[in-house]
Parts: structure tokens; C-alpha cells; sequence
């Protein structure tokens, strides 16, 4: 037989360890993933549970530094979608665009650039000032998203 004190401290034990209703449920959950440190990886999934879009961003806050303006270098986001996406699954360059091929668009002081492929599109977007990029968007262009 339990005593009802043990039994009384079983129960609270097991609502402190219990996860708080959570005062956030009215809010979509974002999945993320630390791919390299202060390098945040956001995916986006299809009805069939492949990823349809993933960004690529610096986080603002690390430890006790903040970055107001955090941006990444092109290289980084190069060498991250290598491992990502390899070759082999990006299909050949855009119809009419050698494999590879970069286009770059400047609107006012965004800079866009983007390279496509058959089956995925990197693009990274910064300003016009910086050779370094805000956001790397990963899409694979034959999957929609089910929700963003």
C-alpha cells in the first residue's frame, strides 16, 4: 500500500516533469537545426515528408553576442549546399544555362543571386553592398510545399 504522501509527491513530481501546456500552441512550431555553430538550417516539407524548401541563416543572437545584421559568406553557403543537396541530386543546369551558372539581380539595396538547376534552386539574398549574403533559400523546384 502507498502511502498517501509518497502518493502525493509521485503526482507533483510528475506535473513539474510534465512538459507546461504550452502558452506558445496558438503559433506554428518551426523546425531548425544547428547545421554549424551560429548556422541555423529551417526545412520545409511536402505532403510526402521530402524537404520542399530549406533556408540557411545566421542567428542574430549567439551566447552573449548579437548581430543586428548577421550575414554569411557566399563560400559557407556554397559548402552547405554541397552537403545538402551533392551534386548527383541537383540534375543538370537549367535549360539554356550551363550547370552552375549564376544570375545575379539588383533591386534597389537588395542583391539576388541564384543558381538552378533541374531540380533545385539556390538562391541567397543580400544587399548591394556586401559580397556576403542575409539568406540561402534552398527550393526543390518539382515539390510543393504543404504548408510555409
Amino acid at each position: 500500500m502507498i502511502k498517501p504522501a509518497v502518493g502525493l509527491a509521485v503526482c507533483y513530481l510528475t506535473l513539474l516533469a510534465a512538459p507546461p501546456a504550452s502558452r506558445f500552441s496558438k503559433y506554428r512550431a518551426v523546425e531548425s537545426y544547428e547545421i554549424t555553430p551560429g548556422i541555423l538550417l529551417t526545412p520545409v516539407y511536402a505532403k510526402n515528408g521530402e524537404p520542399c524548401e530549406i533556408s540557411i541563416e545566421k542567428r542574430h543572437r549567439s551566447g552573449v553576442t548579437v548581430e543586428a545584421t548577421p550575414m554569411i559568406a557566399k563560400e559557407q553557403i556554397l559548402s552547405l549546399f554541397d552537403e545538402l543537396v551533392p551534386q548527383g541530386e541537383r540534375g543538370n543546369g537549367s535549360p539554356g544555362l550551363p550547370s552552375g551558372a549564376e544570375m545575379t539581380e539588383v533591386d534597389g539595396p537588395v542583391r539576388t543571386t541564384q543558381i538552378l538547376y533541374e531540380n533545385v534552386t539556390l538562391t541567397m539574398y543580400g544587399t548591394k553592398e556586401s559580397q556576403n549574403y542575409a539568406v540561402a533559400i534552398i527550393t526543390w523546384n518539382k515539390r510543393t510545399c504543404a504548408a510555409k
